[in-house]
């Protein structure tokens, strides 16, 4: 684990956790923040979100955008799980994920 190792960002995190962070502690938070999901310092990081939607659209968004940005075309292939008991309508996931 990162914090582990990284004594200054064990601090940092011990910090926010405390609700007391520095004026430095801001701006290296504000210096994460992107204003694009297709900014390319996202292509290798992990994104996390709240919602299960959001991480869809995220997903759905950025895929088009590389494929896009590339020349090329999406293939999808639709497959339904039979090991489990589905209490969804795949074709309606399906579906959803196409819309843009």
């Amino acid at each position: 684990m990162r914090q582990a190792d990284d004594l200054g960002f064990q601090s940092f995190l011990d910090r926010v956790r405390a609700a007391c962070v520095t004026q430095d502690d801001i701006a290296r938070l504000n210096s994460k923040v992107v204003t694009s999901i297709f900014d390319p310092r996202l292509d290798t990081a992990t994104v996390v979100v709240k919602r299960n939607s959001t991480r869809q659209a995220i997903n759905r968004a950025r895929l088009w955008h590389f494929a896009e940005s590339r020349a090329r075309r999406i293939y999808l292939f639709a497959a339904q799980d039979s090991r489990t008991v589905s209490t969804y309508n795949s074709r309606l996931t399906l579906r959803r994920f196409i819309v843009i």
